[in-house]
């Protein structure tokens, strides 16, 4: 850089005088461990490095030049520093660089760079990554709900079923203490018809009752016998 100078007495005399300033970056920092291959999704990224005494590191994760994550961690009292990092990143090459930063904000020129070779061990679906740990966790889990939910289906089925057997038993037996007295009714008044019958000639009112008769028992029996089937086909 250039320092120009200038001088003017009272007079307006004037005298220049230009010096070139150089003016260094503070200490850049080195990056000292850096994985070629990177298992996202099953490992973690290990960086470290070493750089000024207490000062902020200033971490840079690009592809195809472009910023994809930015870091920052501090060196110790002996200038060490170190990150880890589980995040989950696309697969393809990846360059880190690293900047130092002091207390003043003077930052260093950036380290060199260092390659790393990414690959997902999972998939994505637009902007999100998923591990494949995920996914085995996720279908793990929809598999013990849509059992529980199968389970549940069975015991509601199983229940409505006794439900409705215990239903059908009931109607049965109602059906068929009806069908029993009406049966007995009937049965009891042919009887008296069939006891005159042998006595005398029926009058024709006596012989309409016995024809009436015989076929409401027939009614009966056959209305009896479609309410049973209904209720068979219900359950």
């Amino acid at each position: 850089h250039s320092l120009e100078i200038k001088a003017v007495d009272r007079a307006g005399n004037k005298t220049l005088s230009i010096s070139e300033v150089k003016i260094e970056s503070i200490g850049v920092p080195e990056i000292t461990v850096c994985q070629d291959v990177f298992l996202a999704g099953e490992e973690l990224l290990l960086i470290e490095g070493s750089a000024l005494p207490n000062v902020k590191i200033l971490l840079f994760f690009k592809k195809d030049e472009i910023l994809v994550k930015k870091w920052e961690v501090f060196s110790d009292e002996k200038g060490n520093w170190s990150l880890t990092e589980s995040g989950l990143f696309k697969s393809g090459i990846y360059k880190i660089l690293a900047r130092a930063q002091d207390s003043r904000g003077a930052t260093s020129n950036p380290s060199e760079g260092c390659v790393v070779r990414v690959i997902l061990k999972g998939i994505t679906l637009g902007p999100w990554i998923i591990s494949y740990e995920t996914i085995t966790l996720l279908f793990i889990f929809l598999f013990f709900v849509g059992l529980a939910i199968v389970i549940y289906l069975i015991w509601r089925m199983q229940r409505t079923k006794r439900a409705i057997d215990r239903e059908s038993k009931d109607l049965k037996k109602k059906f068929y203490k009806e069908y029993q007295e009406l049966r007995e009714d009937i049965q009891a008044q042919l009887e008296m018809l069939k006891e005159a019958k042998s006595q005398r000639e029926l009058t024709g009112k006596e012989k309409e009752m016995e024809r009436r008769l015989l076929k409401d028992l027939y009614d009966i029996e056959r209305v009896i016998r479609e309410e049973l089937k209904d209720i068979e086909e219900i359950r």
